[in-house]
Parts: structure tokens; sequence; C-alpha cells
């Protein structure tokens, strides 16, 4: 019977140790612990805390926890209970950092978006005005041919234009049109 007893005593003793070494890890790095939901909650109240349990540990109730820890840790209980309200505080203050920092992020993103698409707009005008004017000076170029009566100056003409509607044919357009939303897209992902 006596070492049935032993063992309860050194599992309870090791997970005083082990939620003081926790709290220690929590005050060291709390926003890598902000996440875990079970932990925060634990760390809300002395109970809890002593009834916190992972896989490979087992919590106790809060009177053996008590005991042990003013056993086992440095200042007792009261220092083990004092560092996990800090503990608490400091993960509740990361976790509300990292939400800011979130949201600033996606905010960030959104305001991008809508400058983006400001700018494929303004790019839709640029494209729409330069197809405009380009069409105008192809049609000036012909009248101007037309009206030397040259046939060397027509046939001429009529060769440049077909090489600038290869360039700037609706299908190039096309091509370049697809190719900034492509590269609009990739900066919207990244």
């Amino acid at each position: 019977m006596r070492s049935d007893d032993t063992e309860v005593t050194n599992k309870s003793s090791s997970h005083a140790k082990y939620l003081s070494e926790l709290i220690d890890k929590i005050i060291e790095e709390p926003n890598k612990y902000n996440k875990d939901e079970n932990l925060r909650t634990a760390l809300r109240s002395q109970g809890a805390f002593s009834r916190y349990s992972t896989t490979t540990r087992r919590g106790v109730s809060l009177n053996t926890l008590k005991a042990q820890a003013n056993i086992d840790v440095i200042g007792g209980f009261s220092n083990l209970d004092r560092r996990r309200q800090e503990a608490r505080r400091l993960v509740e203050d990361s976790l509300v950092e990292t939400e800011k920092r979130d949201y600033r992020s996606k905010s960030a993103v959104s305001n991008r978006n809508k400058e983006l698409q400001q700018d494929i707009i303004r790019l839709y005008c640029d494209m729409w005005q330069l197809t405009s004017a380009f069409g105008r000076a192809l049609e000036y170029y012909t009248e101007c041919a037309n009206e030397s009566g040259n046939p060397e100056v027509i046939q001429l003409c009529k060769k440049h234009i077909r090489q600038l509607y290869e360039v700037v044919s609706p299908t190039q357009l096309q091509k370049v049109e697809q190719e900034l939303r492509r590269r609009l897209k990739l900066e919207l992902i990244s």
C-alpha cells in the first residue's frame, strides 16, 4: 500500500514541476502558446490549472497541486499561482497583438487589392485611348497615301499597315491584356 501512495505522490509532484516548467516556457515565449485554447482556459483559474492535462500528463486536484507545489516548486504554490497569472496575462496580450497584426495585414491586403483594381481600370482606359489613337493614325496614314495617287506609296502604306496590325492587332491586345491580368493576379496573391 505504501508503494501506491508514493507513486501517486511522485505523479503529483512531477505534475507540479511540469506546470512550473510550462509556466516558465509560456512567460519566455507567450506567442508560441496563444493559440492553445485548452491552455488559455487552464490559465484562467487555479482549479482549471491544476486539472490541466495533456496526452502524457494527467491533471490533479487543486489541494494536491498546492501541497506538492509547496514542496517541489521554489516559492511554493503562491509563487506558482503568481506566475500562472502573469503567464495568462502575457498569453492574452500576445493573442490580442497577433489578432491586431492579422487584422492590419488583412486590411493592408484589402487596400492593396483596391489600389490594383483602380490600376486595372486606368490601364483599360489607357489601352482604349491608345487603340483609338492608333486607329485614327492609320486612317490618316491611308488617306495621305490615297491622296498622293502614287501606286507605290499606296502599296507601301498597305504593307506598313499590315505590319502594324500584326503588332497591335486585337489578338495581340488580348495577349497583352491576359499578361497584365496574370501579373496582377500574382501580385494579388503575394
